[in-house]
């Protein structure tokens, strides 16, 4: 009986601490992302924006900064721009990422 309890309570304590514990990245930033018009309300994860060219127009308007990449689905080592938060650029892109 009070082997069982000890188990209930472990379970009971280690799922409090995952909760605790999740790292910031796992949230969307707060804030919206605006490329060539399209919203993205609290963004997480990966977005297409379409084709690479022409350059798209993102606007950042989150607590995070955003990563462009040439390709869709933020797929490849090609980087091509970081938008710092707060701030807009013009980046060719197919696809961007905000963690």
């Amino acid at each position: 009986m009070k082997r069982r309890l000890f188990s209930v309570l472990g379970a009971i304590a280690a799922a409090v601490l995952l909760t605790v514990a999740v790292p910031t990245s796992a949230y969307a930033a707060d804030g919206k992302i605006l490329v060539d018009g399209q919203e993205y309300e609290n963004p997480s994860g990966c977005y297409n924006v379409g084709l690479p060219a022409p350059h798209h127009g993102y606007i950042n308007d989150t607590d995070r900064g955003l990563s462009v990449f040439l390709l869709p689905d933020c797929e490849g080592t090609v980087l091509t721009g970081v938008v710092p938060p707060g701030q807009r650029e013009e980046l060719l892109g197919a696809s961007f990422r905000i963690p």
